[in-house]
């Protein structure tokens, strides 16, 4: 059997890997093949378990595994300078807004299985290099909005909690949100989240939810999505929103899970026309809007990154300008000190040569 330190290992190296490629395993129970689900890690371990947390290297990075130590809080002596933390299977139940404050190195964050409920809207604030955050298996009730603020956060995983709909608010953050990644699943939603426009949203898993109703629009505001999972939720689809939704997904290229919906109302009785699409004008519209905050936000970043080549070409010249002049400067200066020691030296040697003279017109008046 796998141990928990080789089966989490082999997580975060894959973890890291995608994130760093920008992939992601986007199938219905997204890491069975790595022992995972939205719980926790299905394994025994016969090793002996630590008493204190355990620090190693993982594709270059500070890992302390601090996992199943019947921990209620990080122990003090934590190392700050970590880049991974594994304090998974202990007993948290609360992120304050000064728990994860001192680790601002983070990148890969695992608090599964704990028993966290609430999250202090600052909670996060400090981790702006967190890449990937996995609160799968607590008690949360409230969607911390406060994720939408990280610049580097890409894959957040919130499986198996209570988040209701009511819990879920919409943002303006959201828009500038870096997110590729939100695994909702196991939560206890009646919709998909409206969070706002996530322009970058690639992979969103809302199975096992109470999702009755599923629209066009609530996909639209996704206008980057690739994979949706909506397995397990008893969706009642007997009108057309069922055939607007299935035309919608076969048009974006999202891949869907289960693969294909089944639709109880006939298909020509959603359009007037045979050929004329039934995807209204409003779900077009969302998906533009989507579209543009993308579009801005990369020529926004594209502007920056033009105007940082011009500022750091600016910058060289005018340094290879500075040292041209000092260089000019420093050999002016030298001509100028030789030019002054060999007229010095000719002076000398003038003056030499004219008291040989005079000691010679001396020596022939004797």
């Amino acid at each position: 059997m796998y141990t928990y330190a080789a089966v989490m290992n082999a997580h975060v190296v894959v973890e890291f890997l995608l994130v760093w490629m920008g992939l992601s395993l986007t199938v219905p129970g997204e890491l069975l093949a790595l022992g995972y689900q939205t719980g926790g890690l299905l394994l025994s371990d016969r090793d002996p378990k630590p008493r204190r947390c355990q620090y190693s290297k993982i594709s270059g990075m500070l890992q302390a595994k601090c996992a199943e130590l019947n921990l209620n809080e990080f122990p003090k002596n934590l190392r700050t300078d970590i880049e991974i933390l594994d304090f998974s299977v202990n007993r948290m139940r609360d992120l304050n807004n000064k728990t994860l404050a001192p680790y601002t190195s983070l990148s890969f964050l695992y608090l599964m299985d704990n028993f966290i409920q609430t999250i202090e809207e600052g909670a996060f604030s400090q981790l702006t290099n967190i890449q990937v955050i996995n609160l799968n298996t607590n008690g949360i009730g409230e969607f911390p909005n406060s994720i939408f603020s990280l610049p580097s956060l890409k894959r957040f995983y919130l499986a198996a909690n209570r988040i209701r709909d009511e819990s879920v608010r919409p943002t303006g953050l959201a828009e500038n949100s870096n997110l590729e990644l939100l695994d909702l699943s196991g939560n206890q939603l009646t919709s998909l989240p409206h969070l706002g426009i996530l322009p970058r949203l690639k992979y969103l898993n809302m199975s096992g939810n109470s999702i009755r109703q599923l629209k066009p629009d609530d996909v639209a505001i996704f206008c980057s999505l690739e994979s949706l999972d909506i397995t397990n939720n008893p969706l009642i689809l007997d009108d057309c929103s069922c055939h607007a939704l299935s035309e919608w997904i076969a048009i974006r290229n999202i891949k869907l899970y289960p693969d294909k919906l089944q639709c109880t109302t006939d298909r020509k009785r959603c359009t007037y026309r045979p050929d004329n699409p039934i995807t209204s004008n409003d779900t077009v519209k969302l998906f533009d809007s989507c579209k543009y905050v993308l579009k801005t936000s990369e020529e926004l970043a594209k502007a920056r990154s033009t105007w940082i080549l011009v500022g750091s070409s600016v910058s060289v010249f005018l340094v290879v300008l500075f040292i041209s002049f000092y260089y000019i400067h420093r050999r002016n200066r030298r001509k100028k000190i030789l030019k002054k020691n060999n007229e010095k030296g000719q002076l000398a040697v003038n003056h030499a040569n004219t008291e040989l003279l005079n000691d010679k017109n001396r020596q022939d008046d004797a």
